[in-house]
């Protein structure tokens, strides 16, 4: 089994979610924010799974690459230590259902 990035999306009148739609690649624009997740290195038959997910954060001064772990960890981060931490809503995670990696890659070399 390959290596997936798991999407569901809404229309904009609300209605169902998708079914989980598995894909190798994804982007989206925000409030001119790019947010690009990239499951794998390279393109077509040459490309190889990932072993932790790309996620590139893009405004027009600067992008950020880090694996989904280390932007959990850099969100924590400014919570614990920004001033403005309390504009970010936190709360434990009761409700959402997070879909493992059905293969995680080895390292290689």
């Amino acid at each position: 089994m390959k290596k997936a990035i798991f999407l569901q999306t809404q229309s904009l009148i609300s209605g169902s979610l998708s079914q989980h739609k598995p894909i190798g690649f994804c982007s989206l624009c925000i409030d001119n924010v790019k947010i690009t997740i990239d499951a794998y290195n390279g393109l077509g038959a040459t490309a190889e799974p990932r072993v932790d997910s790309l996620v590139e954060v893009v405004d027009q001064n600067e992008v950020f690459e880090m694996t989904p772990t280390q932007l959990v960890k850099a969100i924590r981060y400014y919570c614990e230590n920004a001033s403005e931490w309390q504009e970010i809503v936190r709360y434990r995670n009761k409700n959402h259902h997070i879909i493992p990696d059905a293969v995680k890659p080895v390292k290689k070399g």
